[in-house]
């Protein structure tokens, strides 16, 4: 089945030697070829067809004038490692229709009994395309090789003494006039600087709140930087259109020429944009960590587990201060009602078995199967209300019921964060939610 045609110049069996190699009967095309062909070994068996015969081939008589060894055509491929033979027009439409898996692997080469090969005039005169141009020189020839790169916007592959080497135009961008907006830079940078500084002073109680709902000083910076990249984007956004406004005012009221053409596609104006917001962030960054430096003043930049596992046992105090225990009973209850909703397989790393609420004690015994779930950890977790002078404190107590040890105390740690960022949760909820827990808590333990 012939499935495409590969048209061929009379001086690729000139000068190539593979070419000229891989005929076995009768010659290559010539200046005076048009309504010829050249059949691989394989189909001139099937066909019982030597070089001197005619066959038809869509409505056209063609004489073959060569025969040509399939296993080579097959093999050779061009400069750019590619065969030179056509993809397989049914693989490209189902690669197009996205019916075939593999994405450009689907994009296969014929093999030479599936394609005829036909002088190129012929084939340019049925509708063929320019794939490829070979051109064979006496001398070498890389400046001219680079020349023909730089004037057509094409990937040219030159070959000399074995090596090959690309050539192809590529953009690229000089810049200048930055010693015009230095100073102006530089004062702009040190006013944003000044007023981050004033940011920052007016909001350390803001920040200390922050500090003592739990959050880090990851988190600190993520805030400051989030407001920055809006400041950053919104007044580059801003400036950008104000300058196009006034541009279009000035061109309308003849103050600049009617020749004059805003150029609003360029990439200086995206080079502009990016230079402007860089010069916003970068002066923000002391500013940023004197903020996070403000949360946590000492070297510890996130929570750590206080305490290690003693055996297969393992004891967790939790950073959370409560007034009382109906407060604390409260948060216990936020936090069994978190457990029951975990009782199917989740996004979280954990799948809970069983939950019991005890508001006698009070405590919450949760027994769990931690990630990886194949690896079949189960644990025991109690969270009991301790109290200690004054105040109560939530601890949670682990027992290791199966598992391996070392993957039993990674896996531990992915359930005692939920845990603590739960009861940050509870530390946000508004006052008369958190009241109608510790009137739940209450009624539950004084029935």
């Amino acid at each position: 089945m012939i499935y495409a045609a590969l048209g061929l110049s009379p001086d690729e069996f000139k000068y190539n030697e593979l070419f000229r190699s891989s005929i076995v009967e009768g010659r290559g095309f010539d200046e005076y070829d048009y309504y010829a062909c050249i059949l691989a070994d394989e189909v001139s068996e099937k066909l019982n067809v030597s070089a001197g015969d005619w066959v038809w081939w869509q409505g056209m008589k063609l004489k073959v004038v060569g025969i040509v060894a399939s296993d080579v055509i097959n093999s050779y491929l061009d400069l750019d490692q590619e065969s030179i033979m056509p993809f397989n027009p049914n693989l490209m439409v189902a690669t197009l229709k996205k019916s075939v898996p593999g994405g450009s692997d689907s994009y296969v080469p014929l093999s030479a009994s599936e394609v005829l090969i036909l002088p190129h005039n012929l084939v340019k005169r049925l509708g063929g395309h320019v794939s490829s141009i070979s051109i064979y020189l006496k001398e070498e020839g890389e400046d001219i090789a680079r020349t023909i790169a730089m004037s057509l916007d094409l990937e040219v592959y030159y070959s000399y003494n074995g090596k090959v080497s690309l050539f192809s135009r590529l953009p690229a961008y000089e810049f200048r006039g930055l010693t015009f907006i230095l100073i102006p830079l530089l004062i702009g940078s040190g006013t944003i600087l000044n007023s981050m500084l004033n940011v920052l002073k007016m909001r350390e109680r803001e920040m200390s709140i922050y500090s003592a709902l739990g959050l880090p000083p990851s988190g600190v910076i993520f805030l400051f930087l989030g407001e920055l990249l809006v400041f950053a984007f919104i007044s580059t956004l801003v400036g950008y259109t104000l300058g196009l406004l006034f541009n279009h005012i000035l061109k309308a009221f003849n103050v600049l020429p009617e020749t004059f053409i805003v150029n609003y596609t360029s990439m200086a104006v995206l080079f502009s944009m990016i230079f402007a917001m860089v010069a916003t962030l970068i002066p923000s960054i002391y500013p940023i960590y004197k903020a996070a430096r403000l949360v946590t003043p000492s070297l510890a930049r996130k929570w750590e587990l206080p305490t290690k596992p003693r055996g297969d046992e393992w004891e967790i105090p939790l950073p959370f201060v409560f007034t009382n225990i109906l407060e604390a009973g409260g948060a216990l209850l936020f936090l069994y009602e978190y457990a029951e909703l975990h009782k199917r397989e989740t996004v979280e790393k954990f799948i809970i078995r069983e939950v019991k609420f005890d508001p006698e004690v009070p405590s919450v015994d949760i027994v769990l199967s931690l990630a990886p779930f194949e690896a079949k950890i189960i644990t025991k977790a109690t969270i009991t209300v301790i109290r200690r002078g004054d105040r109560h404190f939530l601890d949670i107590m682990l027992r290791r019921l199966s598992g391996v040890y070392d993957t039993w105390v990674l896996s531990s740690r992915n359930f005692i964060d939920a845990i603590r960022k739960q009861l940050l949760v509870w530390r946000s909820l508004k006052p008369e939610m958190r009241r109608e827990y510790i009137d739940k808590f209450s009624s539950k333990r004084f029935k």
